[in-house]
């Protein structure tokens, strides 16, 4: 009779452990998805004129000849930086896309010169930051310098001048946005296309 009760009262308690592990389980996975949902959240884009894409610029050098295609370099250089601020931790950025909900757009020029008696590469972003309207509600300037040779590895030395003025640029964004937080956000955003007709910023260099 004794064996009989210790043997119920150990089915009992195994059953009580497996039934703690199941809701152990359940909780685990309904918490997992949220946390998914949340890291996909994006809410700042990044627009970069498509004529940085399709017009490459000439490097002055008296005995080289030779063009830089600033779009696709400076637009994974513009993405890491602005993803990999500590300060700007929260949000992400993308390049521009309609239909997204977003609370940001970024738009970004990117301009370069190289001096050749210097041997200086000379970097230059414009930006400006819009709300869900085509009225701009800040802009920023950034100016960088790096030294180096204008020859077959003149990639790392635009690289290394794109991300001296970007680290410029997402400094002043994050004081503009710690001064002035947005946070509504729209899902009908159309400045992607919007920005396609402001005009570019002429700049020149002497």
């Amino acid at each position: 009779m004794l064996k009989i009760k210790k043997f119920s009262l150990v089915a009992a308690v195994l059953t009580l452990m497996s039934l703690g592990l199941a809701n152990h389980a359940i909780a685990d996975g309904d918490a997992q998805p949220s946390k998914t949902k949340q890291s996909n959240s994006t809410n700042m884009m990044l627009y970069i004129n498509p004529m940085f894409y399709e017009h490459p610029v000439r490097m002055l050098h008296p005995y080289l000849d030779i063009w830089h295609l600033r779009g696709p370099m400076f637009e994974k250089v513009a993405l890491k930086a602005l993803n990999s601020s500590s300060q700007n931790s929260q949000t992400s950025a993308q390049i521009c896309k309609s239909n997204v909900d977003v609370n940001l757009t970024i738009s970004l020029e990117p301009y370069m010169f190289y001096n050749p008696q210097m041997r200086v590469f000379h970097a230059e972003v414009l930006a400006t930051l819009y709300a869900g309207k085509l009225d701009a509600v800040a802009s920023f300037k950034a100016k960088a310098q790096q030294q180096g040779e204008l020859n077959n590895a003149a990639d790392y030395y635009f690289k290394k001048a794109y991300a001296k003025a970007m680290q410029d640029i997402v400094k002043q964004l994050n004081n503009e946005i710690a001064a002035h937080p947005v946070t509504s956000s729209s899902l009908e955003n159309n400045l992607c296309t919007l920005l396609a007709t402001v005009p570019l910023t002429k700049k020149y260099f002497n």
